[in-house]
């Protein structure tokens, strides 16, 4: 990574986050904290038998690093895909990622506090688990929950949220609702993600496809 101050001039060198480098580490994700520190995510084929796990690593906001990388999918091994991270109103931050769940893929959820640790275990948030989901994005909300979207390509690509209310509910019983938006949206077609408005949450149109 590379920091910047607030008149864009460089601050300091550019720093490689990951410590091994066999295989490809890939994909990074860089979030501001509350606290001034900031998160960076990221996937890597390195140390999992060229499986793709998620990392990360926490940093001050001087940019020197606080601990090591540590694995944030929570099964060894397990492929995942389609990264993806956002601050949380209490300081920490919420990594969302797609794996295997025992169809194709599924869409998982795993939130920290603003020192690293691990809020409660990681969450499937997709309800329909037959065939794909994927493409997941995440956003953490001012009132404390976490949001996720993710494609459901078993139901023709249909983009469908959740949200994970805080504190975290029983893992028998989550706080969530699931949002089927029947709106034809594929990879192919637009790149969108989360925004947080003042009083709503909406998809940002970064590539001018106009839907």
């Amino acid at each position: 990574f590379q920091r910047y101050d607030a008149a864009g001039a460089v601050a300091g060198g550019a720093t490689q986050v990951n410590t091994s480098t066999l295989l490809d580490q890939f994909g990074a994700k860089v979030v501001g904290l509350s606290g001034g520190g900031f998160a960076i995510a990221w996937l890597s084929d390195d140390n999992l038998d060229t499986v793709t796990g998620v990392y990360a690593r926490l940093y001050d906001a001087s940019g020197a690093a606080q601990g090591d990388a540590f694995l944030v999918n929570p099964v060894f091994g397990q492929a995942s895909y389609d990264l993806d991270m956002s601050a949380t109103a209490d300081g920490g931050f919420v990594v969302g990622w797609a794996s295997p769940d025992g169809s194709a893929k599924g869409v998982y959820l795993q939130r920290f506090d603003a020192a690293g640790g691990r809020i409660d275990d990681a969450r499937q948030a997709n309800v329909t688990t037959s065939g794909e989901q994927d493409l997941s994005a995440v956003l953490g909300l001012a009132g404390g929950g976490v949001l996720a979207l993710w494609r459901d390509a078993a139901q023709t690509g249909e983009i469908r949220a959740r949200v994970l209310s805080d504190p975290a509910p029983d893992p028998l019983s989550p706080a969530m609702s699931e949002l089927a938006e029947n709106i034809d949206l594929y990879v192919g077609d637009v790149q969108a993600g989360p925004v947080l408005l003042d009083d709503g949450i909406a998809f940002e149109d970064i590539d001018g496809a106009g839907f």
